[in-house]
């Protein structure tokens, strides 16, 4: 699938990697499908990139890439 980005232009995804969330974003309900875009220029920031509207990326970061003994827990 071909998508459009404002930060890397035209590029291509696999349709079956696109992140569909159930809850929307706060602020953004009326896009619900992103990709997660990773460019070794921005490492480690990846892109949370709507297939939507190409204007529309967050910025995100592992936490394991800046803090080697990060750990949390899932409640039940």
């Amino acid at each position: 699938m071909q998508l459009d980005t404002m930060k890397f232009g035209q590029i291509e995804i696999d349709e079956s990697s696109i992140i569909r969330f159930v809850a929307p974003i706060l602020g953004f309900a009326e896009y619900e499908q992103y990709a997660l875009l990773r460019h070794p220029d921005t490492a480690p920031i990846l892109w949370l990139q709507s297939t939507e509207k190409p204007e529309l990326v967050f910025p995100i970061i592992e936490p394991f890439s800046l803090f080697s003994d990060y750990d949390f827990e899932v409640p039940r």
